[in-house]
């Protein structure tokens, strides 16, 4: 193979990343709102002193979880074919979530300002990531975007001591870091 044909196939395997990547501006959604709606049903049930106001997050997530099971299902048998990169962008968020999992189950213990770090954090890696990967700039600025609110928390963490300051900072980062990249990612071309 000589060096003019090893760069197309690394250009064509970019290319389908894109091409499935932008159909996979629906995770972005999805999850964008889902979590943007948990942190809001989360914060009026906190205010209203209900008990089990967390109990809004494993439903949330429950839910999420089997209608992107569903839908990648269907997209994966439309496609017929995996490249490489889909592989790395799949690692990528996987390891994601199960990160997310791991601080979502210890914030009670490490308090809110600390998690919303953490969660920050991981949404914005998530996205800059998968950004630099596919060259796609709104995705690389949404994860900046979710650092320097991560940051802010970190040199004046009373912004988000509070628990309602908290899930307004994650709300931004969603809104950051997925859902505003994810409809530029659908409406791309």
């Amino acid at each position: 193979m000589t060096e003019q044909e090893s760069i197309a196939v690394i250009k064509e395997m970019i290319s389908r990343t894109r091409t499935n990547f932008k159909e996979q501006s629906f995770f972005y959604l999805l999850w964008g709102w889902l979590v943007v709606a948990s942190l809001c049903t989360e914060a009026l049930l906190y205010n209203q002193n209900i008990e089990y106001h967390w109990v809004v997050w494993p439903i949330m997530s429950i839910i999420g979880g089997v209608w992107s099971s569903l839908y990648g299902r269907r997209m994966g048998k439309r496609a017929g074919y995996n490249t490489h990169m889909d592989r790395v962008m799949m690692f990528v968020w996987v390891g994601m979530i199960v990160y997310l999992v791991l601080v979502l189950l210890n914030t009670p213990k490490y308090g809110f300002t600390t998690a919303f770090m953490l969660l920050g954090g991981i949404y914005g890696l998530g996205t800059f990531i998968s950004g630099g990967i596919l060259k796609f700039k709104p995705l690389i600025y949404g994860g900046v975007a979710s650092f320097l609110l991560v940051l802010i928390a970190a040199i004046y963490p009373d912004v988000v001591s509070s628990f309602n300051r908290a899930m307004l900072f994650l709300a931004a980062s969603i809104v950051f870091s997925y859902l505003i990249p994810g409809y530029m990612l659908k409406n791309s071309k």
